[in-house]
């Protein structure tokens, strides 16, 4: 296969975000070696005692395992595996929100289930709950629920984002905004 100015191309979602990942860690590695070398032009040129190259070596160490660190969260959380669970009381949903990533919540109720979020089980890079407030109002009333289907985006526990049915009880969201929302919290942890 030869490649001309005719070749086509594309990449996914996941491929990108990883290739911006490792470029924001790769970048960073070097503007941080890079202002370690500046300081190091400015010492004196009398001789670094062997205490003091060692806690150079181990800061630039951890910078760069720090950086790796980052692109590895990265990769982790891109292929994590998605994982959705029906709750009816609020203990069961705490273990699920109460946790360190994302987790979409989905708060439904059986008499309303032909409105219930469809693409629910197709995000990406995050797990996913749905919360039976039909059975218990306590869901209902400490998040707030007016309205369903009400989609809640959390992220280590904090609320980010909500999406709202309408009137008729129809969540007028696409997976696309939603899935717009993850991946916009998974990049802010690298800016």
């Amino acid at each position: 296969m030869k490649i001309n100015e005719k070749s086509e191309f594309t990449l996914d979602l996941k491929t990108i975000i990883m290739v911006v990942g490792f470029a924001i860690s790769l970048s960073a590695t070097y503007f941080t070696l890079k202002a370690e070398v500046e300081l190091a032009k400015t010492l004196p040129k009398s001789e670094i005692s062997r205490s003091e190259m060692d806690l150079k070596m181990e800061l630039i160490s951890k910078t760069v395992l720090s950086n790796a660190e980052k692109l590895g969260i990265l990769l982790l959380l891109v292929g994590q595996t998605i994982a959705q669970t029906t709750v009816t009381t609020e203990s069961a949903l705490n273990k699920h929100t109460k946790i360190n990533g994302i987790v979409v919540v989905e708060f439904w109720a059986k008499w309303n289930d032909k409105n219930a979020c469809s693409f629910l089980k197709d995000l990406e890079d995050c797990n996913t709950v749905r919360a039976d407030i039909g059975v218990s109002t306590t869901l209902q009333e400490k998040y707030d629920i007016e309205v369903l289907p009400t989609l809640v985006v959390i992220n280590n526990g904090v609320e980010i984002s909500r999406f709202t049915g309408n009137i008729l009880f129809q969540l007028n969201v696409k997976k696309q905004e939603v899935q717009a929302k993850i991946d916009s919290i998974i990049i802010s942890k690298f800016e």
